[in-house]
Parts: C-alpha cells; structure tokens; sequence
C-alpha cells in the first residue's frame, strides 16, 4: 500500500534545532530531506495484509525505515511512515489504517494536537501499539487516558532478555522464542501500569516488556505497550538484536490489537513433530513426522525460562526430564528456518 501526502518539506538543517530526548542522537544525514506526511519506503502492496501506519519521532529520520521493513518481512502487515517530529496525521489519515505503531524519540510536533487525534481514532474503534519511548517522550491531551505504561524514566546500559512470562501460551507471545535487547537495551522503567493492564512478559531486570489490555475506550478495543525501543542493530549497533524476535513481537502486537488473534507466519511454522509419551516421567521423545531435520530443541518451563537445550541434528530425539519438576513445560523445536513449541506435561 502506498499513499504519499506531503504536507509539509523540512529540510535537515530546520532539523538540527530539534532535541531527541530518548537517544541523545537526533542528528540526520547532511544530505537527506524528510517529509511529513505517509510515506511508503519498502514498496509492500499487498491489499489483503493488515494496514498500519508507523507514527515516530526517531532519533534519526531513517530508523522508522527499518522498523517498517522489520515489521513487512514478517508477513500479514503492510506499513506506512509518518514522522510525527515534523507533522501531525489527520484523523482521517489514521482511519483510512486498521492499526497504529507509535514510538518516540524527539518529541512530537505538536504532542497535545496529536494525542486528541490518536485517542479519537481508537475510539472510534482504531487499534493502537506503542513502544518506548512513548512513557516519558509522551503526547499529552485525551491520549493520557488510554496510557498503558505511564510516568516513568528511562534506562539503558544493561543487556537484557525475556524473565518472567505470565502465560508461554499468550498469542502475543507466537514463534517467540526469544528477545535481546542489544548492549544499549533502551526501555521504560519505574511507570504505571494501567489498571486492568496484563505483564505478558518481563525482563530479566522484573521490568515489563510486553504490556497488553482489552476493552478499552467506548469501542471495547485492544491495546498493547512494547517496552523497547523498535530501530534494529542494523541501524545501530547498541539496538535489540535482529538474530532473536523482535520483528516477531512487533507483528504480533498488531496483529492482536486488530484482531485478538496472531496467524503464524508460513515459514517459520511448525507443523511436523509429536512428542510422547505426554504427560511423562523421565523422557519424552520428539519425532518429525515428515523427516524433516531437527536442529535444535530448548525445554521452556511455565515461567518462559529455559531448563534445558539439546542440538539434534536428526529426525528425533530423545530427552532425559527426570531432573525436571512437576509441572507443564513447552519443548520448543526448531527445523531449519521453521520453528515451533508442543506443551506436555512432566508427572
């Protein structure tokens, strides 16, 4: 899908002036102008995906591209850039999308303006995912309402992954398997959760990384909170690492937020494996049942921390549980490029 409405040029040198609070890096390409207004810079045109528009104020202008790519190679999302530091989207804008994706950085334009207008969309039934740095590079106006993480600080410095996973079964949590932060690790600290706001997922530092919530706003909508900070290490070499699932997590926030469900990407599905016996006592044994080679299987316990992990490299395995305690676990299996979990139960 590709829409372009310039609605106003502004050139690099009008850009210097502005402050990126989040990075400390607001500084763009001597060479480049920038537009607000939608803009398409993958070229995806694929009308039966999810239509998202990627709201930002990145630090550097080209970051969003990234993230659109990153959230397109997923499949089932196609998506558009507005660069919120230079202008402010129409609520006609924002409906003519099934999902926004907001992160910051700079700070919006026109904070108060933009945050009337995005409350305004999900109540009118429009679906919303944000990401840091929206808790402390916030939009004020009727948008505070519908915060899901909500007065809170800043932090970096420590490279964190997945802790403490509420539900391993949680759809937002679909062919995650896990989640690096990079060396920087920039994320949301010491906020409000919004009441009736779930923890999907934690970092290894108790802070929350995944946040979602339903029903909100008069429309009954979906909402969901992602604390990281979405431009990939291949824009820079502190951010989330692209050799784990944070694409994934992206596409499955909004895919949820649109439509309470997350589809499983063809290529990186599972389908070919059993496990038996389930339950069991001291070994299962996990079988391709169309040949296909098994690289890797990690045992995932309830709380998404991972007790074992065994190279295969053949089309079964068999693995010793007995030290395991009782309780439900995932074996999570990759084969090739495709990956997948089977929960058991271990007597």
């Amino acid at each position: 899908m590709k829409k372009i409405t310039l609605q106003l040029s502004i050139t690099v040198f009008l850009m210097a002036f502005m402050n990126s609070f989040g990075q400390g890096t607001g500084s763009l390409p001597s060479n480049e102008e920038f537009h607000a207004g939608i803009q398409n810079k993958s070229g995806s045109n694929n009308q039966n995906d999810i239509s998202v528009l990627i709201a930002a104020s990145p630090g550097d202008g080209t970051w969003a591209d990234d993230v659109e790519a990153k959230i397109e190679a997923e499949g089932f999302v196609d998506a558009d850039i507005f660069l919120i530091n230079q202008g402010t989207p129409t609520l006609a804008e924002l409906q003519s999308y099934d999902a926004v994706f907001v992160f910051t950085d700079a700070g919006a334009a026109d904070p108060v303006g933009f945050g009337n207008i995005l409350a305004a969309y999900l109540e009118d039934g429009g679906a919303v995912v944000d990401a840091t740095f929206t808790p402390n590079v916030s939009f004020g106006g009727d948008w505070t309402q519908y915060e899901l993480y909500s007065d809170s600080g800043q932090s970096t410095g420590a490279n964190l992954g997945i802790g403490t996973i509420a539900d391993p079964s949680d759809p937002l949590l679909t062919n995650v398997v896990d989640f690096d932060g990079g060396t920087a690790s920039f994320h949301n600290v010491d906020g409000t959760i919004a009441s009736n706001a779930m923890v999907v997922a934690e970092y290894t530092d108790a802070s929350p990384l995944i946040i979602r919530q339903e029903n909100v706003g008069p429309a009954n909508t979906r909402r969901v909170f992602l604390n990281f900070y979405p431009p990939s290490i291949d824009v820079r070499d502190d951010f989330w690492n692209t050799a784990s699932d944070g694409a994934t997590i992206m596409s499955n926030a909004i895919q949820w937020v649109v439509s309470g469900q997350v589809l499983s990407v063809a290529s990186n599905t599972l389908t070919t494996a059993g496990i038996f016996p389930n339950p069991a006592t001291n070994e299962i044994t996990i079988v391709s049942s169309e040949a296909a080679v098994i690289s890797t299987i990690s045992i995932i316990d309830i709380m998404g921390r991972t007790v074992k992990t065994e190279e295969v490299n053949a089309t079964s395995k068999t693995m010793d549980i007995s030290n395991l305690t009782s309780g439900v676990y995932f074996a999570q299996i990759s084969q090739g490029d495709t990956k997948g979990s089977i929960k058991f139960i271990k007597r």
